[in-house]
């Protein structure tokens, strides 16, 4: 069985850990009132950085690696290239 890892997933997964560690640092800070609450819930605020950042490097990399592209025409022959209408001759 071939593991392959979806981007797009774990991006979501990241960005969703963020929001519910700053959460709940920021609920804990607030319930405990105090200065202490901060250094207590740090390790929270920092979980909450480093998936943001986690994230952020992600996508950055995602838009920067080429997708699939488009097919393009193949170029006209010459035969394809000339106007097949007879052109007037005389003064232009």
């Amino acid at each position: 069985m071939d593991f392959q890892f979806d981007r797009a997933m774990g991006r979501t997964v990241l960005f969703s850990v963020a929001v519910v560690a700053l959460v709940i640092g920021v609920y804990e800070t607030v319930v405990l009132n105090s200065l202490e609450g901060i250094s207590r819930n740090y390790w929270l605020f920092m979980v909450s950085f480093a998936c943001m950042m986690w994230y952020r490097y992600l996508s950055q990399t995602k838009d920067e690696t080429p997708g699939p592209t488009a097919p393009t025409k193949a170029a006209p022959t010459k035969s394809q290239s000339r106007n097949l209408a007879p052109r007037k001759k005389g003064r232009r």
